[in-house]
């Protein structure tokens, strides 16, 4: 009985460091912000770009985008989604992506189909180019966001693109909300949660040991 509540006991706490080697999960869709990492995200400058074939997608133009990085880097996992350029209507992932790469997926967050990508293994990548198809109608000037993670607790969050406007003339300034960056209130939640599966997993262990 020991050595089996000692087997359990490593792989509820080894479950804690398991990151997401097979893409972003969607309960990570709104902060982007990879909790599983145990970390907080990097403040230094980013080794990595988000590339845009054209500054504005009027009349429903695809935009090519490019995933790039600085010097000798590279990343293992990345996240990117296209937001509105305005930050009280930021909360939600836009329009869709065409690409033909085995190393990029495509998830469903806030309830929309293929609207944010993700990479679909723990590969080192240093470029990767796909397609951004816009809504129709047009929703204003919008930007891409990216997480990029070049190992388990080294990534960064605050990752974007330069403003794609749709077209049309506003005199509303685009702007670039907050990201994310720390990690801790949300490694606390992680915690107990494993904590707690181990608990359960033991007292039943125990459980059924004394009825047998």
């Amino acid at each position: 009985m020991e050595y089996l509540a000692g087997v359990l006991f490593t792989l509820a706490f080894t479950g804690m460091a398991v990151a997401y080697p097979d893409g972003a999960p969607t309960l990570a869709c709104g902060e982007m912000f990879p909790t599983g990492h145990k970390a907080d995200a990097q403040n230094s400058d980013a080794p990595y770009t988000i590339g845009v074939s054209s500054n504005s997608y009027a009349n429903s133009a695809n935009i090519t985008v490019t995933l790039d990085v600085k010097g000798d880097n590279y990343y293992e996992g990345v996240f990117i989604q296209a937001r509105i350029a305005k930050c009280p209507n930021n909360s939600t992932a836009i329009g869709t992506y065409v690409f033909n790469n085995t190393l990029l997926k495509t998830i469903n967050c806030f309830n929309q189909q293929k609207n944010a990508l993700t990479h679909s293994t723990k590969e080192k990548k240093r470029k990767l180019v796909f397609t951004w198809v816009p809504p129709s109608p047009a929703v204003g000037t919008v930007y891409f966001r990216g997480t990029f993670v070049k190992e388990t607790e080294e990534f960064w969050t605050d990752v974007s693109s330069d403003f794609i406007s749709d077209g049309r003339t506003t005199s509303v300034e685009p702007e670039k909300c907050k990201v994310r960056t720390s990690g801790t209130g949300k490694l606390i939640t992680a915690q107990a949660h494993y904590i707690i599966c181990f608990i359960v997993a033991f007292v039943s262990f125990v459980t059924s040991t004394r009825m047998a």
